[in-house]
């Protein structure tokens, strides 16, 4: 067996290892981390790192970490001295070496509305779940789908409709944030924005969509992160 074959058996071996003290029941595996990437990967590759014909490549390492509940060092543990070094610490400077296996619910526009009006939280079993890829989130945050097209932007970041958006009710709000925002109509997703007279107001990145202004603005939450899945 050559080097690179006996790395990825190691690794595989150690991945169900792990995961089998999270208690990931080996029927269905691939499926269950397929569901928790922060973007899809088909179930075939995925077996491929468990059964050790593949490696996973640098940036899913961290993620494969935390879904399993493990840390990345420990996923490679005698190669981090060897030629795989420079990998590890890659993936340790991004995603740290304690793992921290965080799902937050995915919430429709009402139950965010409820949400942001009660000191309440929804609990994840009551709705949908996603893995939190910021690992400075707060435990309040929650996901929304995107509706509409007031934030899809001709050029640079946009929010597409369906993208899923990652709120921190607990982060302060500045300027050039994109927020999720209560108004006279309703809750909405925007950038907060500030003119010269220190006013603040919500401005949409699609240049159709026209500001809102108005002293009833509430911030809800500030948008620490994004995925926009593939169509179907």
């Amino acid at each position: 067996m050559g080097y690179k074959n006996m790395v990825d058996k190691t690794f595989a071996d150690r991945l169900n290892d792990a995961c089998n003290k999270a208690g990931i029941p080996v029927r269905g595996r691939a499926k269950y981390i397929q569901d928790r990437l922060s973007d899809k990967l088909s179930i075939t590759a995925i077996r491929k790192w468990l059964v050790g014909e593949a490696m996973p490549e640098t940036k899913r390492i961290g993620e494969l970490a935390v879904i399993a509940n493990t840390s990345v060092e420990a996923l490679f543990a005698d190669e981090v001295n060897g030629s795989l070094g420079a990998t590890v610490q890659e993936v340790t400077t991004n995603y740290g070496t304690s793992p921290r296996r965080f799902e937050v619910p995915i919430l429709s526009w009402v139950q965010a509305g409820a949400f942001c009006n009660s000191e309440s939280q929804v609990l994840p079993q009551d709705c949908e779940t996603i893995l939190c890829p910021n690992r400075s989130a707060s435990r309040s945050t929650f996901a929304l789908r995107v509706v509409g097209d007031s934030m899809t932007a001709p050029y640079g970041k946009s929010y597409p409709e369906g993208t899923i958006i990652y709120v921190d009710p607990e982060k302060e709000a500045l300027p050039r944030n994109r927020v999720v925002a209560r108004t006279e109509l309703g809750f909405t997703f925007k950038e907060l924005a500030m003119n010269e007279f220190g006013e603040r107001y919500l401005k949409a990145l699609n240049p159709h969509h026209q500001p809102i202004f108005g002293e009833g603005i509430e911030i809800c939450g500030v948008v620490i992160g994004s995925y926009s899945p593939e169509p179907a």
